[in-house]
């Protein structure tokens, strides 16, 4: 959206809010969890046509799954943001090369899964199923999905062995604050969106902080984040990796949000070969 368009939808649900507050965070929720991008594309059905393609059930939604089969343990893959699986394809190159069965799945409303709207939990439910089909012994996460890979993990204790989070944001509460910006939304108007995700999830944003849930998680984890990042805050990793008892942490350079690069790669393969 251009900067115009993005003043006058803010306006709008200023508006909204003073009329009705309820309607307005509902308003709110509702762009914040609709995504504009992430369906495949041509490019992207290329690749995942090289894997085993599957669906499960969850929530009255289909889950959309790809596995490349090999004899080796099973890592478990899971995008972010407005992507979808393929955004792993060099990454699965190399973990087929080192002999993992590698799955991937699609979050809601992304890839060829189901839905139209993404949230966290609803992905940590996506995460649930494949793990209970798959036995993965490690998860990837990258971006929201490392968030939902976290939530996962605090209510899922001992399913996995190892997991690593690339370029994960910490709190909702900011994160979506950052958006609220952008949009020039009033304090009434966040306010009135921060009370319609306690009626909806049961939770306040303060919550969702993949920093807190990490005091609670004993997976052994890989931080990578990179100090460049103009999505997620560098100051966020940080916080996971001292929260994150024994994490590794690896700083990265150049390669922004999306940490595609052998730097990444490499230190990806040798965390799980540990």
């Amino acid at each position: 959206m251009n900067r115009f368009v993005l003043s006058s939808l803010g306006s709008a649900i200023n508006a909204l809010a003073v009329l009705s507050p309820v309607e307005a965070g509902k308003r709110i929720l509702q762009l914040f969890s609709t995504p504009r991008t992430g369906r495949l594309r041509a490019q992207d059905r290329e690749f995942l046509e090289t894997a085993e393609w599957g669906t499960l059930r969850v929530k009255e939604l289909d889950v959309q799954y790809y596995v490349w089969e090999k004899s080796g343990p099973t890592v478990l893959l899971v995008h972010g943001w407005e992507s979808n699986s393929a955004r792993w394809k060099v990454l699965v190159q190399r973990l087929k090369k080192q002999n993992y069965r590698v799955v991937a799945v699609d979050a809601p409303a992304h890839g060829a899964s189901g839905g139209s709207e993404f949230n966290a939990i609803l992905y940590a439910d996506f995460i649930a199923a494949a793990a209970e089909k798959f036995k993965p012994d490690v998860a990837l996460g990258h971006s929201a999905g490392g968030m939902a890979l976290a939530y996962f993990l605090l209510h899922h204790p001992g399913i996995l062995r190892k997991v690593g989070l690339l370029g994960v944001p910490s709190d909702l509460g900011q994160i979506t604050g950052i958006f609220g910006q952008v949009l020039g939304l009033s304090a009434r108007a966040m306010q009135a969106y921060a009370e319609q995700v306690v009626h909806k999830f049961g939770h306040t944003l303060e919550y969702f902080s993949v920093a807190e849930f990490a005091k609670s998680i004993t997976a052994d984890c890989l931080i990578i984040h990179g100090r460049d990042d103009m999505t997620a805050p560098f100051a966020d990793a940080e916080r996971v990796a001292t929260n994150w008892v024994g994490a590794k942490f690896l700083a990265t350079d150049g390669l922004g949000h999306s940490l595609q690069g052998e730097t990444v790669y490499r230190a990806i393969l040798q965390f799980l070969g540990t």
